[in-house]
């Protein structure tokens, strides 16, 4: 198989993610389990990912569950966040999951996305885009890797951009490193609608 590989750094401290955490795509490494602990409620449409979550310290709530078609109620979440996870989604379950999000988060309540830039393959060889992390977080750095198919898999910011305006949620901030995009996205605090 051949790889497209990057290297990047993502710095977790100042990230902040209060109350009860809703954790899209939490399995495998479980980033957001291990940084928030017992705050934070895990879901992943794959137990094994979840196991794998488990078994790499994340001491989250672990519900196996549709991120499309999430199963709690409206306003449930103080916070939700999506490492790396949107990634392995078609574009329609992309979009699927923001409404989602917006739904389950109290009024004036933030999103934090991040995720990967994807750029077209054109004409390279490489199969599989692969992103590898050092995420830094309590003092340490965890080594991470995310991989998709390249041959059908393209995004990008303005995507992103799209569905979390499609949803209703306001940008508080949006950037861009190199390959890894980071979005902060508020619920708005009145009874304002999601744009259907």
């Amino acid at each position: 198989m051949n790889l497209f590989e990057v290297r990047q750094t993502v710095k977790m401290s100042g990230i902040d993610l209060p109350g009860r955490v809703l954790d899209v795509g939490g399995g495998g490494e479980g980033i957001i389990g291990r940084l928030l602990g017992e705050r934070a409620i895990s879901i992943d449409k794959w137990s094994k990912e979840l196991t794998e979550a488990r078994e790499a310290g994340s001491a989250a709530l672990m519900i196996e569950m549709d991120a499309t078609d999430m199963r709690f109620l409206d306003e449930s979440f103080d916070a939700c966040a999506a490492f790396f996870s949107l990634m392995y989604m078609e574009p329609d379950d992309q979009e699927k999951v923001f409404k989602e999000a917006w739904r389950v988060l109290k009024r004036g309540a933030d999103f934090w996305v991040w995720d990967i830039a994807i750029p077209p393959r054109g004409d390279r060889e490489e199969d599989v885009f692969v992103v590898w992390l050092d995420v830094e977080m309590h003092g340490r750095s965890v080594r991470a890797g995310y991989g998709a198919p390249w041959a059908r898999k393209q995004q990008d910011l303005a995507g992103f951009r799209h569905h979390a305006c499609a949803a209703g949620f306001e940008p508080l901030e949006i950037r861009q490193d190199d390959q890894v995009i980071l979005m902060r996205l508020r619920k708005p605090p009145g009874p304002e609608t999601p744009v259907a």
